[in-house]
């Protein structure tokens, strides 16, 4: 049986398979073999994630967007870190 993976970003909740998100992304690679809770209970949010962007990196680690190159999809998901890092040094001015 395949292992999923739980994401939810904005208003949606999306199930992955965990194998295909570690092999096409850094980003799932290093959250889920971290040992932080995402990794131990299959699930991550991104609140940030707009619901269009986040189609786009599943359509491409399920295999459906052959042209889509890999810095793309990092670089999607940096923007999220980033953000993610902006409203907490926010929230501690």
């Amino acid at each position: 049986m395949e292992e999923k993976i739980e994401i939810k970003c904005a208003d949606h909740q999306y199930t992955i398979r965990k194998d295909l998100s570690q092999n096409k992304s850094d980003f799932f690679r290093g959250l889920f073999n971290s040992g932080m809770q995402e990794a131990q209970e299959n699930f991550v949010e991104l609140p940030a994630f707009e619901h269009d962007a986040m189609l786009t990196v599943i359509d491409y680690i399920e295999g459906g967007m052959q042209n889509f190159t890999l810095p793309r999809i990092e670089d999607i998901m940096e923007v999220h870190i980033s953000s993610k890092k902006e409203e907490f040094w926010d929230r501690k001015s």
